[in-house]
């Protein structure tokens, strides 16, 4: 996954996986995430270390 940028908040996402053009694997229509942030790295939007953790 390229490089993503995003302020702390909470944010909604759409998510399509393809196979080329013509075929949709999967779809989810509203994933919800939160991205968190220290206020002294606020003002930095490209570079945030992150770790991806599944939760229901």
């Amino acid at each position: 996954m390229p490089y993503i940028g995003l302020k702390p908040g909470i944010y909604t996402m759409n998510l399509n996986i393809r196979k080329g053009s013509n075929y949709i694997l999967d779809t989810v229509e509203s994933f919800r995430f939160v991205v968190k942030g220290d206020a002294a790295n606020f003002k930095n939007a490209f570079y945030q270390p992150h770790s991806w953790e599944i939760s229901n």
